[in-house]
């Protein structure tokens, strides 16, 4: 489908599947015919030579394995954290395909965030997104100690008066 419809791209970050921390990269699949228009508009430096021979290094090996045990921790997390994000009484959670969750307060609360900061826990704030404000943040999935670290202090700050 994506060489027939010339309106679809899809980008994919190799940098948040393969947690390359500080190395960004990534691709775009779609029709032959918008890849020069894309070429036209790359910054002349675009991809750094690190990046470039950690991706030669990745090309040269089969990632199966890899993809196939990524997917399965994922679906575990995942499912980890729902159940829990569904028994928390003053927070909300939209489902995601991703590797994080977008959660929200019914009301907004920065004692919240400064709460979990001072604890060490920290989450990304959505407030300076279109559309959402200071109620709505995001947390990744990250392995079960860390996941269980943040539900702990969010849990602790539940039930402080």
């Amino acid at each position: 489908r994506v060489f027939s419809d010339r309106n679809l791209y899809i980008v994919r970050s190799l940098t948040k599947y393969f947690a390359l921390a500080g190395l960004r990269g990534g691709f775009v699949v779609t029709h032959p015919e918008n890849v020069a228009h894309l070429l036209d508009h790359l910054e002349p430096w675009s991809v750094n030579t690190v990046l470039v021979r950690v991706l030669e290094l990745f090309a040269s090996e089969d990632l199966s394995p890899f993809r196939e045990t990524t997917l399965r921790w994922l679906l575990e997390e995942k499912a980890f954290l729902e159940r829990e994000f569904s028994v928390l009484p003053f927070l909300s959670f939209f489902p995601s395909r991703a590797n994080f969750y977008t959660l929200w307060m019914e009301e907004e609360d920065p004692e919240f965030f400064a709460f979990l900061e001072a604890r060490g826990v920290f989450v990304r704030r959505l407030g300076d997104f279109f559309g959402l404000d200071g109620r709505y943040f995001r947390v990744a999935v990250r392995t079960r100690k860390e996941n269980e670290r943040f539900l702990e202090v969010v849990r602790e700050y539940g039930r402080t008066p």
